[in-house]
């Protein structure tokens, strides 16, 4: 009788550890991932690129990365608590420098892979910065 209440002690006392394991929230990868293109003497790398899934998200839900050797990986599923649908369209734009060179959005259609590389206007190249381009403000967060 006493190891059967020594055991079934041992067991409600661990039954809150296990609880506790099951309630952290589980957060899977999804990368956006992204060249961008130096324009001329304007380079790309040092830029923000922001993920996010419409205009009226943009300062409230985005994921956000810095450009580095002209190239982007973003974890969109730090869009939370927005969900990724396969084939829905978010957008990803990089922010205007102090410069005025950034680059306006585009689309991403979610492929459901774990990954989605966006380009640019030619098939296979990378996203361009253009002059007078880009959103204005980086958002809060991300």
């Amino acid at each position: 009788m006493r190891k059967f209440l020594i055991i079934a002690y041992l067991t409600f006392a661990a039954l809150p550890v296990f609880a506790q394991v099951e309630m952290m929230a589980y957060r899977p990868i999804y990368w956006v991932l992204g060249r961008v293109a130096d324009a001329g003497d304007v380079k790309a790398d040092g830029r923000t690129a922001v993920f996010y899934k419409d205009d009226a998200t943009y300062n409230t839900n985005n994921v956000q990365a810095v450009i580095s050797g002209n190239k982007f990986a973003l974890n969109a599923f730090y869009l939370w608590p927005l969900e990724l649908k396969v084939g829905g369209i978010y957008k990803l734009t990089i922010i205007k420098g102090a410069d005025g060179w950034g680059m306006d959005p585009v689309n991403v259609v979610i492929s459901g892979n774990g990954y989605d590389e966006v380009f640019g206007d030619v098939e296979g190249g990378p996203l361009t910065l253009k002059s007078d381009s880009g959103v204005a403000d980086k958002p809060a967060g991300g």
